[in-house]
């Protein structure tokens, strides 16, 4: 069934119509507006990812290969003798109760020597060594007693009494008194 408008209803329905599409409109160019700029972002995105795989985003500079040959310096070094020598020493301070001694002799690279020094044990200790290159430093340790001593045990003491008479002296008058 159809349905006649008047001239205002007509003119009432299109403007209704067209304001609608209007707004329709503007919001669909909003929408388009927002679709494209995350579309834009996302395309650029895109384009910085397939660049960097690429390559074409990293600098390098082009490498140079050189070849060197090595400098070969040849020192000769003269062997020198062993050095020969011969020390001692001694210390004996009464005052700290530090005595001490030593000597050693080298020879074509041999060294012998020895040390002794005193304990606070009341021993002395005594080492001699040598070293040298086919046997290294060897060394023989011993302990001595610094003096014998005798246990001298203490006797208990005797004590004697001497009982002596006492003496009395007597006075006697003189001259008879009595």
């Amino acid at each position: 069934m159809e349905v006649k408008l008047s001239i205002k209803e007509e003119w009432i329905r299109i403007v209704g119509i067209s304001s609608t599409l209007q707004i329709f409109k503007k919001t669909l160019n909003i929408k388009i507006k927002i679709n494209l700029i995350k579309m834009a972002k996302l395309i650029v995105f895109l384009a910085f990812v397939a660049l960097s795989n690429a390559g074409v985003l990293e600098y390098s500079q082009p490498t140079i290969i050189k070849q060197f040959q090595p400098t070969i310096i040849k020192k000769v070094v003269e062997a020198e003798a062993p050095a020969n020598y011969q020390f001692q020493y001694e210390v004996n301070d009464a005052s700290t109760g530090d005595v001490k001694s030593q000597h050693e002799k080298a020879e074509n690279g041999a060294i012998k020597g020895s040390y002794q020094l005193n304990d606070a044990d009341g021993y002395v200790r005594i080492v001699d060594y040598t070293a040298d290159d086919n046997n290294g430093f060897q060394a023989t340790v011993r302990r001595e007693p610094l003096q014998v001593v005798k246990k001298i045990i203490a006797q208990p003491a005797t004590v004697t009494k001497i009982i002596q008479p006492a003496i009395t002296k007597v006075f006697a008058p003189a001259h008879g008194w009595a």
